[in-house]
């Protein structure tokens, strides 16, 4: 039902109008769909109130609330209401990629020559599924998402550099060292920085991560025979 300025007298019809108005401005982060129907569920709370008690605009207002909470509550619901995938979970990211890192460094550290090999399908999959979840995840804005991804791949890219141009032991340990540290400090800001998940419009589309995780399952697979290959 649709309050309409012409419905009351027009003290109340424009009361009513500028509540309405407030209403929407509050909810104007939410998809449109949801903004319509958060205002026509206001005015036909209005409306139902102003049938029983006509004339008492003012003290119907008051009760459901100033214009800013009764939006604040609209977009906490849709908030709760966003789907959002159990593989997105900050937590499970960030201690999958804290696990991949952690592995890392502990297979560089035994010194065996055979025990990275063994580390190598375990690293792969908490690293590279950790980064594509982080990817699609609605938790953190995309220019967050860059920016972990960047803390925490480059130095995976910088250590198989310099790894790969000495044979010194303490040299390479030193260098996981630092890689770990700053993969350990990406992680902790990413977790500091996580925030609510964001509207739709700023979320992959669904069939953009259908595809990753097709992409992943490939990926996972032909490492995978690799590994099994290389023991």
């Amino acid at each position: 039902m649709t309050i309409h300025p012409t419905d009351h007298p027009d003290t109340d019809g424009q009361e009513v109008r500028r509540y309405l108005d407030a209403v929407e401005q509050a909810v104007s982060g939410l998809p449109a769909h949801r903004r319509k129907e958060t205002v026509g569920d206001v005015a036909e709370r209005i409306a139902v109130a102003l049938a029983g008690r006509p004339g008492r605009i003012t003290q119907i207002l008051a009760e459901l609330g100033a214009p800013e909470q009764v939006g604040a509550a609209a977009v906490d619901a849709y908030r709760v209401d966003v789907e959002v995938p159990w593989w997105s979970s900050p937590r499970l990211i960030v201690w999958g990629l804290a696990a991949g890192s952690a592995v890392s460094l502990l297979s560089r550290l035994t010194g065996d020559d055979e025990i990275p090999e063994i580390f190598a399908l375990p690293v792969f999959y908490l690293t590279f599924c950790g980064c594509v979840a982080l990817c699609l995840s609605p938790w953190w804005s995309r220019s967050r998402r860059c920016a972990a991804l960047a803390w925490l791949l480059v130095p995976n890219l910088f250590l198989a550099l310099a790894t790969g141009a000495t044979d010194n032991l303490a040299i390479q340990i030193t260098l996981s060292v630092v890689s770990v540290a700053v993969r350990a400090g990406a992680l902790w800001w990413m977790w500091s920085s996580r925030t609510a998940p964001e509207p739709d419009r700023h979320r992959f589309p669904r069939w953009a991560g259908v595809l990753s995780w097709i992409a992943v399952g490939a990926v996972a697979a032909g490492e995978t025979v690799l590994w099994a290959v290389t023991l």
